[in-house]
């Protein structure tokens, strides 16, 4: 394969074109010239397949060059996408120096992403966030308009509005019911993040925002169910017994009791979860959550297939001896 070939294809301005001289530097073993390509392209679908093709170690840099240029949701913002997927823990310094700053800006989906790649560096950025409050998002819209909801996660439904003439305009009409404001849900966020990543928080600060969150009498959602886990993970003696006997725990939930039961040895927990909820419910490919996978599949409960959302990056990297967080040791099969 010629080289003066695939430069020419890398100068296209089709994007199809350019994306096919990418992969023929890697078939010709050119990684440098890959790296060198996409850290000066443009096209973040171009970017991302870079950083898919050195999956899964591209270098630190094409990774922020990903993230600064793929910045709007569609619906994922790169960072969301790209951080839980793997052990970027040798970027880290480089994702903290692109972030680390404006942490108290982030929206709460890139706030978990942080927490669900383990890294420690922004906890003492996270840990500011813990001084927010609990607000209702419906009466937040109220006093504060659309702002209220800046970085928050709704439900809707577009609105046709009719004017004069007979033309109309499409908006978008939130469901502000049950839920919280945006910054109150990017707390919340920030509290599951550092525990994600093993870092202490402020039990009473989680006793305060749980305090407010049931004050709003808006009845148990997504953030109250968080709140109970951080509650629950950030307290050893905390019983699982009344988790278990309760109704308000969530499936989307059931992956962090069981990683918080696999830190404390609770193995016999774990075979109650699964066995109420069944195994599949304790799936989660994210980055913290390799060590659960390991352990389920090493216990027989699981057996982790390719076909599943996620799963084709866990088993490449188990493959691949990608090491898992730091806490935890892949076990011999």
């Amino acid at each position: 394969m010629d080289l003066d070939d695939i430069n020419k294809r890398l100068a296209s301005s089709r994007p199809t074109t350019r994306a096919k001289g990418m992969e023929q530097l890697i078939a010709t073993g050119n990684v440098d010239l890959l790296v060198a390509h996409a850290l000066a392209e443009k096209d973040k679908e171009l970017i991302s397949k870079a950083a898919d093709l050195l999956f899964p170690r591209p270098p630190a840099e094409l990774l922020c060059h990903l993230f600064s240029v793929w910045k709007q949701p569609t619906p994922l913002r790169a960072v969301e996408y790209w951080l839980p997927r793997s052990n970027w823990l040798y970027a880290e310094d480089a994702i903290f120096a692109l972030y680390g700053k404006k942490t108290a800006r982030l929206s709460g989906d890139v706030v978990s992403a942080i927490g669900l790649a383990y890294l420690k560096s922004f906890a003492p950025s996270l840990r500011k966030l813990l001084d927010g409050r609990m607000v209702a998002a419906k009466t937040a819209f109220e006093k504060e308009g659309a702002k209220a909801l800046r970085g928050g996660h709704y439900t809707g439904k577009k609105t046709a509005t009719i004017k004069p003439d007979g033309s109309f305009t499409i908006g978008w009409k939130h469901d502000l019911e049950n839920t919280f404001a945006g910054d109150s849900q990017r707390t919340v966020e920030a509290a599951a993040a550092l525990r994600r990543m093993d870092e202490p928080v402020d039990v009473g600060e989680i006793d305060r925002l749980i305090g407010e969150a049931d004050a709003c009498s808006i009845g148990p959602n997504f953030w109250r169910n968080l709140l109970g886990w951080v509650r629950f993970d950030s307290a050893a003696d905390r019983s699982f017994d009344s988790v278990m006997a309760g109704e308000s725990l969530l499936l989307p939930r059931i992956p962090d009791y069981a990683l918080t039961l696999l830190k404390r040895g609770l193995l016999a927990e774990i075979d109650a979860l699964a066995a109420k909820f069944g195994p599949f419910s304790m799936y989660n490919r994210s980055f913290c959550y390799w060590p659960l996978l390991d352990h389920l599949e090493h216990r027989g409960l699981l057996k982790v297939e390719e076909k599943w959302l996620g799963a084709p990056d866990y088993l490449r990297a188990r493959a691949q001896g990608i090491a898992p967080p730091p806490w935890w040791q892949w076990i011999d099969r």
